[in-house]
């Protein structure tokens, strides 16, 4: 991976580990930095949270977390929800996700 899908990761998942926090009524206080440094050296997740070496695909430890994140990051038309249902859906999004471009429903 280059260093610059290694900042992209990074920064996944630095943005999902604080809106889980959030869910999980914790705090976040690990820094961007200890994720590219933990990537750069092979992890290949982090707190149940994996990835594909581009994009963060699930979460093991909480899913639910997960989904709610995917769901905040891209709104999708009701039509659109009942034609992709479950793990599919997932996958598409986690697929389709650009941390470095996107911003949460609540921002726009």
């Amino acid at each position: 991976m280059s260093s610059e899908q290694f900042l992209k990761l990074s920064q996944q998942y630095f943005s999902y580990m604080t809106f889980r926090a959030k869910q999980e009524n914790m705090t976040h206080k690990l820094s961007i930095n200890f994720y590219y440094g933990n990537l750069c050296s092979g992890c290949s997740h982090f707190f149940g949270i994996y990835h594909d070496n581009e994009n963060i695909t699930h979460d093991t430890q909480n899913p639910e977390a997960y989904k709610k994140y995917l769901l905040s990051l891209q709104p999708i038309s009701n039509e659109d929800l009942c034609s992709v249902s479950g793990e599919l859906y997932r996958s598409w999004a986690a697929f389709q996700l650009n941390p470095l471009e996107m911003k949460t429903t609540q921002e726009k």
